[in-house]
């Protein structure tokens, strides 16, 4: 009688596969809800506090300068409402449109 070798390639129990899924969801939900900034949420946020030196570093460590959020806010529109000129002239130097 030949045995199918199919039946016997499957050596995660249920239980295992469950848990691994879980583990999966537990991992990643933190990005995908955004409990965990990207440099583009963080440059939004620290234009709107006005800290000139910590946009800097944002801008260098890969944030997107035109990065549009959900509701339209843009890090130009965040500094120019702000009134912020050092910060504008920051944006504009390195890209913003």
């Amino acid at each position: 009688m030949k045995q199918n070798l199919f039946l016997y390639q499957n050596t995660l129990p249920a239980r295992h596969s469950v848990f691994f899924i879980f583990c999966l969801i537990l991992f990643f939900s933190p990005f995908a809800c955004g409990i965990i900034p990207s440099d583009n949420t963080q440059l939004i946020n620290v234009i709107a506090s006005g800290d000139g030196n910590a946009a800097q570093k944002t801008i260098r460590s890969t944030a997107d300068v035109n990065y549009i959020t959900d509701t339209d806010t843009y890090p130009l529109l965040e500094a120019s409402v702000a009134g912020n000129l050092e910060l504008t002239k920051l944006l504009l130097e390195n890209g913003a449109d």
